[in-house]
């Protein structure tokens, strides 16, 4: 299961008073960590559905630097 959240930024326009929204979205896991998995020395279990969740917002949006 994957929560995908939204978050609206508005852009300005260019010598106007025109505002627009640009919506982009992130994708969040409702269990973001086991703490079971943490506990029975399982690390990359323990926070392995929060990472899945995560790549899908790291593939649309990558990084620009």
């Amino acid at each position: 299961i994957v929560f995908a959240m939204p978050y609206d930024n508005p852009v300005p326009g260019f010598r106007n008073n025109i505002v627009n929204t640009l919506r982009l979205w992130s994708a969040k896991s409702p269990n973001s960590f086991s703490l079971r998995f943490f506990n029975n020395g399982e690390y990359i279990q323990a926070v392995l559905d929060r990472n899945l969740a995560e790549n899908i917002t790291r593939v649309l949006y990558p990084n620009d630097n």
